[in-house]
């Protein structure tokens, strides 16, 4: 294996990663809209994996997978300041 292939490889799990925690945010804020009890922690944990998500989106090197991730993200920040808890 070389250099290249393992770039690329990182890259996907990477892309994988935070595909998975936006998912998972978006999961949350869907629970803390239909339950009373543990809505401010819910919020407080897509927050969180929203702030992941912005903190390593940058290291995307293929614009087309970070502007997608991106996008969700900038949905995902919507929802989030719509959301009273």
């Amino acid at each position: 294996m070389d250099f290249g292939d393992l770039s690329e490889q990182t890259e996907q799990r990477l892309i994988e990663f935070l595909n998975a925690d936006v998912d998972l945010a978006f999961t949350y804020i869907k629970m803390a809209q239909t339950r009373e009890n543990g809505r401010e922690r819910l919020h407080h944990n897509a927050r969180i994996a929203l702030e992941a998500v912005r903190r390593f989106e940058g290291r995307i090197a293929n614009p087309q997978s970070r502007t997608a991730i991106h996008e969700r993200a900038d949905e995902l920040e919507r929802l989030l300041s719509k959301f009273t808890t």
